[in-house]
């Protein structure tokens, strides 16, 4: 697989009073079979995962873009990321033992030979709005090249907060 652009790892933006770290990255791949696609939200899908999807095609929508389309092979990864995230307390791209995004979405099913990307937020709370979320990933040049793609045109979307409320995660894996 062919390496794409690679924006920052992480960074650190204020947003209001509240810190937020982002994390963008895309890689491509050559064009080949068509991703399977669920239409229908899988069971156990939460209000925030919709709600964040909601948003990410609404700012798709004010330019212009094609709506995405939940995933639910894309969507599994990108849970079982951001609770291993929160778990952390961090934010990386990389699996536990360094592996790369796109192997997890490839592990999931995802086809090798498509094009994908990667957008995590972290909030230092339970207290965030979800357009606010899509508002600061379109303020930041990797995160929006990600979500205004139009390679793109899968996304599943993973949120996941600790006990506490003192970390929430948000992780889109996006597809084309």
């Amino acid at each position: 697989m062919s390496g794409g652009r690679r924006p920052p790892d992480t960074r650190e933006e204020m947003h209001g009073r509240r810190a937020i770290a982002l994390a963008a990255l895309a890689v491509c791949a050559t064009a080949g079979t068509a991703a399977q696609d669920a239409h229908a939200a899988p069971p156990g899908r939460s209000a925030a995962e919709v709600a964040v999807f909601k948003q990410m095609n609404a700012a798709r929508a004010g330019h212009g873009l094609p709506r995405l389309r939940h995933n639910a092979i894309l969507a599994r990864p990108a849970r079982a990321h951001s609770s291993a995230l929160v778990a952390k307390g961090q934010l990386d791209h990389d699996g536990p033992n360094g592996e790369p995004f796109w192997k997890r979405l490839v592990a999931a099913g995802f086809p090798r030979n498509r094009w994908m990307g990667e957008n995590l937020a972290l909030m230092p709370s339970c207290d965030y709005e979800p357009a606010d979320i899509v508002q600061m990933w379109l303020e930041s040049p990797g995160h929006r090249a990600n979500l205004l793609s139009r390679r793109f045109k899968l996304v599943g979307v993973g949120v996941a907060t600790d006990a506490g409320c003192t970390t929430t995660v948000f992780t889109t894996d996006f597809g084309g």
